[in-house]
């Protein structure tokens, strides 16, 4: 059975595979694992409040909070969500939704 560490180590090298994949500038070259989640963080704070900001101006639905987020989240990573198959670009959002939301909760109508 895997440790949790080990699970967090797993998540951070996946995610660094995706980055780089979609062609983003925020692969983590000088770090492996869980600690690659950490060099992420600015960028998915800067995702969260781009959103926020958008959530206080406009009323939106669950499939509108969805697309600007995944905007943001390409716009900000420098990622081509096209280059990633449908498992890649669906835990990477998780992992974006799971990250913002701990920040914000959408306000859906």
């Amino acid at each position: 059975m895997e440790s949790l560490l080990e699970v967090f180590d797993n998540v951070g090298n996946e995610l660094n595979a995706i980055l780089k994949k979609g062609g983003s500038n925020w692969v983590v070259t000088n770090r492996e694992g869980m600690s690659i989640t950490w060099e992420l963080q600015p960028a998915l704070e800067r995702i969260g409040d781009q959103v926020e900001q958008v959530k206080r101006s406009v009323n939106m639905n669950e499939s509108a909070y969805e697309r600007l987020v995944e905007s943001n989240t390409a716009d900000v990573f420098n990622l081509n969500l096209d280059r990633l198959n449908s498992e890649e670009k669906y835990n990477f959002m998780e992992y974006v939704y799971g990250s913002i939301d701990e920040e914000t909760t959408p306000s859906l109508v």
